[in-house]
């Protein structure tokens, strides 16, 4: 029976891609939640500009076009920093891939390598089956010709 001899790191291997896999799915789940608010933030900008421009021209208030304009500044400012926010997601993700795909890697080379001396070991049987089957066939036709 076969056994790989690095079967406990190809095992230990396999937990790193698992988890590095993990970690990337939750940083592009982390990302695509930061995209959705970023949406979120721009509809909301859009929907109340809409209002906006509809009491600009039907009631010219002052003081309520005064809060609708810090509304708006406050608005940018929190769809600038969801920006760089996303920024940062991004790279977190695309750090988090990098990882797993190294890990992927490293397993991928102990599976590589178990596979090949799985095929020289299944080889090597092969041949030693021959070989006895070989001497098997000899020592019965030496015997048949050895009796007669």
């Amino acid at each position: 029976m076969y056994a790989f001899k690095l079967q406990v790191p190809l095992d230990y291997r396999k937990r790193l891609e698992e988890d590095a896999q993990k970690e990337y799915a939750q940083a592009e789940r982390g990302l695509l939640e930061e995209e959705g608010r970023l949406s979120d933030i721009e509809k909301m900008y859009l929907s109340n500009s809409r209002e906006y421009m509809l009491k600009q021209e039907k009631n010219p208030n002052v003081e309520i076009l005064k809060l609708y304009r810090r509304f708006f500044n406050r608005v940018k400012t929190q769809n600038i920093r969801q920006e760089l926010l996303i920024e940062e997601k991004k790279k977190e993700r695309d750090g988090k891939r990098e990882l797993f795909l190294e890990a992927m890697k490293k397993k991928k080379a102990l599976e590589i390598l178990k596979e090949k001396r799985l095929t020289e070991y299944n080889r090597t049987m092969e041949r030693r089956e021959r070989k006895a089957m070989d001497e098997i066939s000899v020592n019965n036709f030496m015997r048949a010709h050895h009796e007669t």
